[in-house]
């Protein structure tokens, strides 16, 4: 919570926080259920403390009209 406090979220904000915690492998099988395609790229923040990982994905919807 620390970094909340630093950021000024207040500690209602913070308890009542939706976080949806998912394994990189869950997340990718919800995107790829939800016709995304998986790019396989994926990408990790230098200056972030935490062990985020942020993944790469393509809109197929977009990608059909480009065509």
């Amino acid at each position: 919570m620390i970094f909340n406090v630093v950021t000024g979220v207040s500690y209602e904000s913070e308890i009542n926080e939706i976080r949806a915690f998912r394994t990189s492998e869950q997340w990718r099988s919800c995107l790829r259920q939800a016709d995304f395609e998986d790019t396989f790229i994926y990408d990790e923040q230098e200056d972030d403390s935490t062990d985020d990982i942020r993944l790469y994905f393509a809109n197929q919807k977009n990608k059909i009209q480009m065509k």
